[in-house]
C-alpha cells in the first residue's frame, strides 16, 4: 500500500536569492511509492512537498513534461506533470487526448508501472505522485547523465555519428540486460518506447570517457509511458481507455505502427517489441543512421518496415576514408590494433588492416540485424542477445588476430541465439529433434528390457532396476537445466550423467544382487548414459553449427606478400608514429 498525506501550503516559502528566476511546485495529496512507518511519514512527504522548479530545464517525455526541480536541501529531482488537452502545443495530438481521465489513468499507470522497478538498478528511483495546481505529477530521481543523442557525440568516431564497433557491441550487452531485468518484476513489463533519447549513460559517478575506456556503461532506461505488462491476457489500456501510447516511429517495430494486424495486442505485450527497438537503435550507433532512415517520412511506416528490408549498418572501419583517424578516435580499439599492426609492421592505412577489422564488425552487425526480423518468433530473447554481444566484445580482438592470420574467425559461442531466430524447421531444429527422439528411444528400449530380464516378473525388482538406470539420466537433466545448448550445460550435463552412472553401476554391483546378470547391467548404465548423452551433444553442435558454418563462409582478405625491398613511401609509412 502506497502512504498518502494532505499536506497542502497556502503559501509558499520565501525563495533563496539564486532560486529568484524558479517557481515553487506545491505538491497536493502527496503518495509515496513504498509503505512508511508513522513516524517517518511526514518528514519524507515533507521532502518532496514543497520543490522549486527550472522551467528552463524543461523537455517532454511521452504524456507529459519533465522538469528540474530542487527542495529546501538542495535535492535534485525530476518532476513529470501530465501534460492535458488545453496545455498542447498547437492542437498537436488533440485527437487522440480528448478524454482528460483517460490521460489521468494512463499517467497513474505509467507510475505504477515505474514503482514496480524503481529499486532495479538501471531505473530512475520513485520518490512520490501528486498533484500541482490539480495536474498529476511524477516525481523521482534527476538522473545526472546524458542521452544516447547527446552521448553520440561524444562518442562518434566518425563524422556521420558513428561509434566504434567494439563500443556499440559493449553497449549493446549492457543495454539489452536493462531490457532482460524487465522480466524480473511481477509477469514482467514491456518499456515498448526503447530509442536514442530514452536511454541514459549515467555519469555522476563515472564520466563517458571513463566508461568507454572500462568497457561498461552505467545505462537508465527512462520514460514509461508506453510501458505494459508483459505477456497480458487482458485488454491493454490503449484500446480501453483510447490513451495514445506513443512509440518512436524510427525504432519501433512494424506491429507497434498498425491496429490492422493479426493478434496485434498479444504481439505488443512481448518483450520482441523491445529486442527491435534496441536493434534498431545500436544499429544506429553502429552504422550512423537507423535501420529504416525514411520511416518518418512515408505514408505507412508499418508497410514500410514490413515490405522492405532494413539498411544493413555501415560500421566506421568500412566507412572510411582514412581508417588512421578513425583509429586514433576509438582508443578501446587502437589498443588492440596497435600491438597488432607492430607485429606485423602494417601501417594504419593498411587494406590488410580495414579488412580485418571490418571482418570483425560484420559479426555485430550480424547479430544486431537479427533483432529486426518482422517476425517476433525469429528475434532473439534479450538475455541471448546480451550473453552474444559480451561475446563478440570479448573475442573481437582475437577475432582481428585471426583474420590477420588468414583464419575463419571464431563465431560467439553462446550456443543459444539460433534458438530464437531459427525457423521451427529448420534443418538444425530437424537434425536436433532426431536426436532427441533417438536418445529418448534408445533409453526407453533399454531401460523396458534390462528392467524385465533382470526383475523376472517381480515388480519388487523391476521398479528398483529402472530407477537406477533412469536416475543418471535425470541427474544430468537437472545439472544441465535451462542452458540446453551452451557449452556450460553440456559441461555440468555430462560430469553429473557420468557421476550418475558411477553411482549407478556401484549400487548394481553392492546390493542388487545380480549374479550372472551383473555384467548386462553394467552394460544397461552404460547404453542409458550414452543415450541421455546424445541429446546433450546435438543440442550443443545444433548451437554453434551455424555460426561455424557462417564463418567458414566468410570470406576472408587475401594475405598482402610484402615485396623484397619496400619502396621508399611504405619505409616512410611504416616509420610513422
Amino acid at each position: 500500500m502506497s502512504e498518502r498525506s494532505e499536506l497542502t501550503t497556502s503559501k509558499g516559502p520565501t525563495l533563496p536569492e539564486t532560486d529568484r528566476a524558479r517557481r515553487v511546485l506545491t505538491l497536493r495529496d502527496v503518495e509515496a511509492p513504498f509503505p512508511l512507518a508513522d513516524s517517518e511519514r511526514d518528514a519524507y512527504l515533507r521532502r518532496v512537498s514543497t520543490l522549486f522548479a527550472d522551467d528552463s530545464r524543461c523537455r517532454r517525455g511521452g504524456l507529459g513534461r519533465v522538469l528540474h526541480a530542487t527542495n529546501a536541501l538542495g535535492e535534485q529531482f525530476a518532476v513529470k506533470l501530465l501534460i492535458l488537452p488545453s496545455e498542447s502545443d498547437g492542437g498537436r495530438d488533440t485527437g487522440a487526448e480528448e478524454n482528460e481521465a483517460s490521460l489521468r489513468l494512463a499517467f497513474r499507470r505509467e507510475y505504477e508501472c515505474q514503482r514496480s522497478l524503481a529499486l532495479l538498478r538501471g531505473f530512475p528511483r520513485l520518490y512520490a505522485y501528486g498533484h500541482v495546481d490539480g495536474v498529476p505529477a511524477i516525481v523521482m530521481e534527476w538522473v545526472e547523465g546524458l542521452t544516447l543523442v547527446e552521448a553520440r557525440h561524444e562518442l562518434a568516431v566518425d563524422d556521420e555519428g558513428r561509434l566504434s564497433p567494439l563500443t556499440v557491441a559493449r553497449m549493446g550487452r549492457d543495454l539489452f540486460e536493462l531490457i532482460a531485468r524487465l522480466s524480473l518484476v511481477g509477469g514482467g513489463l514491456v518499456h515498448r518506447d526503447v530509442s536514442m533519447a530514452n536511454v541514459m549513460v549515467r555519469t555522476a559517478h563515472r564520466s563517458l570517457e571513463q566508461q568507454r575506456a572500462e568497457g561498461s556503461f552505467d545505462l537508465c532506461l527512462i520514460d514509461f509511458g508506453s510501458a505494459e505488462p508483459a505477456a497480458t491476457e487482458r485488454e491493454s489500456f490503449t484500446v480501453a481507455h483510447g490513451a495514445l501510447r506513443h512509440a518512436t516511429v524510427a525504432y519501433a517495430p512494424p506491429e507497434m505502427l498498425s491496429d490492422d494486424v493479426a493478434e496485434v495486442e498479444r504481439q505488443r505485450h512481448s518483450s520482441a517489441i523491445d529486442v527491435y527497438a534496441a536493434g534498431s537503435v545500436l544499429c544506429e550507433l553502429l552504422g550512423g543512421q537507423a535501420p529504416f532512415p525514411d520511416a518518418t517520412r512515408v505514408a505507412s511506416p508499418y508497410r514500410h518496415k514490413v515490405e522492405r528490408a532494413p539498411d544493413r549498418p555501415v560500421p566506421a572501419h568500412a566507412a572510411a576514408s582514412d581508417l588512421a583517424a578513425v583509429l586514433a578516435r576509438e582508443g578501446e580499439a587502437a589498443v588492440i590494433v596497435a600491438p597488432l599492426a607492430l607485429e606485423r609492421e602494417l601501417s594504419p592505412h593498411s587494406a590488410e588492416l580495414r579488412r580485418a577489422l571490418s571482418l570483425a564488425d560484420e559479426q555485430i552487425a550480424d547479430a544486431l540485424m537479427a533483432c529486426l526480423a518482422v517476425d517476433q518468433c525469429r528475434r532473439p530473447m534479450p538475455e541471448l542477445m546480451r550473453d552474444e554481444l559480451d561475446g563478440l566484445a570479448d573475442r573481437y580482438g582475437r577475432n582481428v588476430r585471426r583474420t590477420l592470420d588468414g583464419r575463419s574467425l571464431t563465431p560467439c559461442m553462446t550456443g543459444s541465439t539460433w534458438l530464437g531466430i531459427s525457423p521451427p524447421l529448420s534443418r538444425w531444429r530437424l537434425l536436433r529433434t532426431a536426436g532427441r527422439a533417438i536418445g529418448l528411444l534408445s533409453m526407453g528400449a533399454v531401460v523396458a528390457t534390462t528392467s524385465w530380464l533382470a526383475g523376472a516378473g517381480d515388480p519388487g525388482r523391476t521398479s528398483p532396476v529402472a530407477a537406477l538406470l533412469l536416475a543418471p539420466s535425470l541427474l544430468a537433466l537437472v545439472a544441465r537445466w535451462r542452458d540446453v545448448s551452451g557449452a556450460a550445460g553440456l559441461v555440468r550435463g555430462s560430469v553429473a550423467l557420468a557421476a550418475g552412472s558411477v553411482a549407478s553401476a556401484a549400487l548394481f554391483w553392492t546390493h542388487m544382487g545380480m549374479g550372472d546378470s551383473l555384467s548386462g547391467a553394467l552394460a544397461a548404465v552404460l547404453a542409458c548414459a550414452s543415450a541421455t548423452w546424445l541429446p546433450l551433444a546435438v543440442d550443443y553442435a545444433c548451437a554453434c553449427a551455424p555460426g561455424i558454418a557462417r564463418e567458414a563462409k566468410r570470406q576472408l582478405p587475401a594475405p598482402v606478400v610484402e615485396s623484397a625491398t619496400p619502396t621508399l613511401e611504405e619505409t616512410k609509412t611504416r616509420h610513422l608514429p
